[in-house]
């Protein structure tokens, strides 16, 4: 047989760990990134002559360029290659200036504040919830206690 809750307390107690649940689950949803690319990989092409039988026709075309793209949108502030330029895995192409990821960052942080100040509003909103509730059950015990002594 399942416990049914019996007492105010138990549910503020609910209530406050399913608002502190919800902020964690919003702040870390903000503060997660999903990179935009996760399977890449380079092949070395070597020239050299091709043997075997081919039994079908087939075009072979070299790709001599490629499109390049920043993660983000922003101003360049080095570029270390020249068009025509040979380069290898892992090497440094051009630099972003980062002044964008620091307005980000600091948009994270102060959204990271605001979402913890409203815990912490939750939090006290019910502490003041709790002393209502106390004032009422003082309130009604009173009120039984002196309908206790009418009766007496």
């Amino acid at each position: 047989m399942a416990k049914t809750i019996k007492s105010p307390k138990q549910y503020v107690i609910i209530i406050a760990g399913i608002v502190a649940l919800i902020a964690i689950v919003v702040i870390s949803m903000r503060l997660s990134k999903t990179p935009l690319l996760t399977n890449s990989e380079i092949i070395n092409v070597k020239k050299g002559a091709v043997t075997g039988v081919l039994e079908e026709e087939i075009t072979i075309t070299s790709v001599t360029s490629a499109d390049l793209a920043f993660e983000n949108s922003g101003k360049i502030k080095n570029i270390y290659v020249e068009v025509g330029d040979q380069v290898k895995k892992g090497q440094l192409l051009a630099e972003e200036v980062n002044s964008d990821y620091a307005a980000t960052l600091n948009e994270k942080i102060a959204n990271q504040k605001a979402l913890e100040a409203q815990v912490e509003a939750a939090q006290e909103n019910i502490s003041i919830q709790n002393a209502k509730l106390h004032g009422l059950k003082n309130a009604k015990a009173k009120k039984y206690d002196k309908k206790a002594q009418i009766l007496i």
